[in-house]
C-alpha cells in the first residue's frame, strides 16, 4: 500500500526567474513527450505500426533531445493511462449491457400492466353493450383505468426511446474505443460555449489543464530513492535536477502528514524493496506543491476471529455495524449514517471516508477483524 505526503506551497516569485522558468519548461516537456507517446501507443493498439524502426523510447529521446529519465517517465505514464482506458471502456460496455437489460425488463413489466388494463376495459365495454354498466363502472373507467393506461403508454414510449439510445451507445462502444482527452473533454468542448468569442482565454486554460502536473517515478537503486529529486532530510532541502544545462534547484521544503514514512524510505539501504519514492509536482499557477508517494511498511493484519468480529452491511444511506463475541453472540448493534443524496462528488467522497474511518476506529477499539459480504 502506498501513501502520499504533501509539502508546503513553494511560490514561483520566491525562486530565481531562471529557476521558475526551468521548472515550467520541464513540466511542459514531460507532457509533450507524454502526449506523443500516448498517441503512438493508441495507433499501435489500433493495429497501426510505428513509423520508425527504433523503439519508442529511443525515438522520444531523439526527438526531444533529452536524457533517459523524461522519456521513460512519460512512456511509463502513457502505458498505464492506455491500460486504464481499456479497463474503463470494458467497464462502460458492461454498464451499458446491464442498463439495456434493466430497461427491457421495465418495458416488459409496463406492457403486461397495459395488457391487464386493456382486458379490464374490454370487460367494461362488453358490460356497456349488454346494458349492465353501473355508475361505479363508469367512474372506474373514466377516472381510473383510462388515465392510468395513458400514463403507462407514455412511460413505455420513454423507455423505448431510452432503450434505443442505450443500444446505440453500446453499438458505438463495440465499434470505437474511447481514449483519454488530456485537459478534459468538458473543457475541450467549452471552446464554442463558455469561451465562445474568447479563444485566447480558453487556450490558456486548456494548456494549463493539460500541463499542470509532473510525475517522476521512484528508483530504489541509489541513495535518494529518485533520479531527479534528492531529498536531504537533515537540511530539509529537496534538490531538483532540471533537464536544461543540468541545473540543480534547491528547494527549502517541509513535508507534513506521513513525513516519517518518506524519511524511512529514503534512509533504507541501496536496492531495498520499498525504497523507491515517486514525486508529483503540481502547478497551481502562482505556486506549486510537491507530493511524495511512498510504499508504506507492511503491517500485520488482524485475522484472528476466536474473540469475535466486526461485521458490516452496506446500504444506500447508512452502514449497519454489528459486533460478536467469542461464542458468536451479538454484543453490539449500531447504525453509522452515510447521507449521500443531494451532495456533490467530492462531498460524497468525503462522507464515505469519514464513515469508513469511524468503522475502522471501531475495529481498533475492539481489537477485532472486519468482515463483510463480497458483492460484485
Amino acid at each position: 500500500m502506498k501513501t502520499i505526503t504533501c509539502s508546503d506551497r513553494i511560490y514561483y516569485d520566491e525562486l530565481l526567474p531562471e529557476e521558475a522558468q526551468a521548472i515550467r519548461q520541464d513540466i511542459q516537456l514531460v507532457h509533450s513527450i507524454l502526449h506523443t507517446a500516448y498517441r503512438y501507443l493508441t495507433l499501435k493498439a489500433r493495429g497501426i505500426p510505428f513509423p520508425f524502426e527504433e523503439s519508442l523510447h529511443k525515438e522520444l529521446k531523439r526527438r526531444y533531445h533529452t536524457n533517459d529519465y523524461f522519456p521513460l517517465t512519460a512512456l511509463w505514464e502513457a502505458q498505464h493511462q492506455l491500460k486504464a482506458d481499456f479497463e474503463n471502456h470494458e467497464r462502460w460496455k458492461k454498464s451499458l449491457k446491464a442498463r439495456v437489460k434493466s430497461v427491457e425488463k421495465k418495458i416488459r413489466k409496463t406492457e403486461k400492466e397495459i395488457q391487464r388494463l386493456d382486458k379490464q376495459l374490454a370487460q367494461l365495454k362488453q358490460k356497456t353493450k349488454q346494458g349492465k354498466q353501473t355508475q361505479e363502472d363508469y367512474l372506474l373507467e373514466v377516472q381510473g383505468l383510462r388515465p392510468t393506461r395513458k400514463q403507462l403508454k407514455n412511460q413505455r414510449s420513454q423507455l423505448i426511446f431510452k432503450l434505443n439510445r442505450t443500444q446505440q451507445q453500446l453499438n458505438t462502444a463495440n465499434q470505437k474505443m474511447r481514449f483519454t482527452c488530456f485537459g478534459g473533454k468538458k473543457l475541450s468542448r467549452s471552446r464554442t460555449t463558455v469561451y465562445a468569442g474568447n479563444h485566447e482565454a480558453w487556450l490558456e486554460e486548456y494548456r494549463y489543464q493539460r500541463n499542470k502536473t509532473m510525475m517522476i517515478p521512484g528508483r530504489r537503486q541509489g541513495k535518494y530513492s529518485n533520479c531527479l529529486f534528492k531529498y536531504h532530510i537533515e537540511e530539509g532541502v529537496l534538490i531538483y535536477r532540471c533537464s536544461s544545462e543540468n541545473r540543480e534547484i534547491r528547494l527549502k521544503i517541509q513535508f507534513h502528514a506521513n513525513a516519517k514514512e518518506l524519511e524511512r524510505a529514503v534512509k533504507l539501504p541501496h536496492n531495498t524493496p520499498g525504497k523507491a519514492v515517486a514525486y508529483l509536482l503540481e502547478d497551481h499557477k502562482k505556486y506549486f506543491i510537491i507530493k511524495a508517494i511512498v510504499e508504506m511498511e507492511e503491517r500485520e493484519l488482524m485475522e484472528e476471529k476466536q474473540d469475535g468480529v466486526i461485521g458490516i452491511d452496506i446500504n444506500a444511506d447508512h452502514i449497519a455495524v454489528s459486533e460478536t463475541d467469542a461464542c458468536g453472540n451479538c454484543v453490539l448493534l449500531k447504525t453509522v449514517p452515510m447521507p449521500l443524496r443531494g451532495k456533490k462528488k467530492n462531498q460524497r467522497k468525503h462522507q464515505i471516508r469519514q464513515t469508513a474511518k469511524e468503522i475502522v476506529l471501531e475495529c481498533v477499539r475492539s481489537n477485532k477483524p472486519l468482515v463483510m459480504e463480497a458483492l460484485d
